[in-house]
């Protein structure tokens, strides 16, 4: 098994959701994320290569591929932070530095692909 996903540890979903750390490898083999609680999302888990890859193969031609967010949902007082003139241009300006350097599109949580048709 890998590392575990920023969000189980950030949000400590293991607490919560002990049987986290038994689909991890399944997620990380299939991609599919099912839910994890009554009532929680099914989701897809792309890593930044793949995203684009299957972009590709649709017969797109990628444009652009761009974290969203950065490490930002990692802080804990996000909301006061956005709430706050100052501390909202810079929790910017930190997502903007980084969003799009290849190595670093995996520790945010999602991703904004452009393509066009060929």
């Amino acid at each position: 098994m890998g590392a575990p996903p920023p969000r189980v540890v950030v949000d400590r979903i293991y607490e919560e959701v002990p049987a986290v750390f038994a689909l991890l490898e399944e997620v990380e083999r299939n991609g599919v994320l099912p839910p994890l609680f009554e009532g929680d999302f099914t989701g897809f888990c792309y890593r930044p290569g793949e995203f684009r890859e299957e972009a590709e193969t649709a017969g797109l031609e990628v444009v652009d591929l761009v974290g969203v967010e950065g490490l930002s949902f990692a802080l804990g007082d996000l909301d006061e932070r956005l709430g706050d003139e100052e501390s909202r241009r810079v929790v910017l300006e930190a997502a903007r530095a980084v969003e799009r350097v290849p190595e670093l599109l995996g520790l945010g949580l999602h991703f904004l692909l452009t393509a066009r048709v060929r």
